[in-house]
């Protein structure tokens, strides 16, 4: 039991659930990063797309949570999504009925994650919360930015300006 409340102390999930307080009583673990730069991240429900524009989203009941789900196995705070530090998506459980995944191309076996152990994620990876019937699917989109790219919009961006100052010019004349 020792081991288990250092886990949860090194994860950022010491108190998570506190059943007489109201507020969200979470921090994110110490490893956890800011969005990634390069890549966008989204979760796909319900046919809808949702961009991840936050380091840490919150899965839950809870009305602070960052994404809130009515059903009555989901938790205050069912599940947390985060980034580390080789901005790959992480999704931790902090729940007391579950969070389940399909991995990536394996449709066939839903698998329980274990508690309060981060998993990492990877694009099309779907997962569950506790019975809840709605799938969560995460998905990316690279941001594919040249050399050959950036020149062309700083001499657009140049160009533009020095029309602009034309313009001036010739409307002060």
């Amino acid at each position: 039991k020792e081991k288990d409340k250092e886990k949860e102390k090194e994860n950022g999930q010491e108190n998570v659930h506190q059943n007489n307080s109201k507020k969200l009583n979470w921090c994110a673990p110490e490893w956890a990063h800011d969005l990634p730069k390069n890549i966008l991240w989204y979760i796909l429900s319900k046919g809808t797309k949702y961009s991840i524009n936050k380091s840490v989203i919150l899965f839950g009941k809870h009305e602070d949570c960052d994404y809130r789900i009515s059903h009555n196995t989901i938790s205050r705070i069912h599940a947390a999504l985060l980034f580390n530090q080789d901005e790959i998506p992480v999704l931790i459980d902090l729940s007391t009925n579950g969070t389940f995944m399909y991995k990536t191309g394996s449709k066939k076996k839903r698998k329980k994650i274990e508690q309060n152990i981060p998993i990492l994620l990877k694009n099309e990876d779907i997962f569950f919360f506790s019975e809840c019937p709605d799938p969560f699917t995460i998905i990316s989109e690279k941001i594919e930015k040249t050399i050959e790219n950036r020149f062309e919009e700083k001499f657009s961006e140049q160009k533009r300006n020095k029309l602009d100052q034309q313009q001036v010019q010739e409307d002060e004349q």
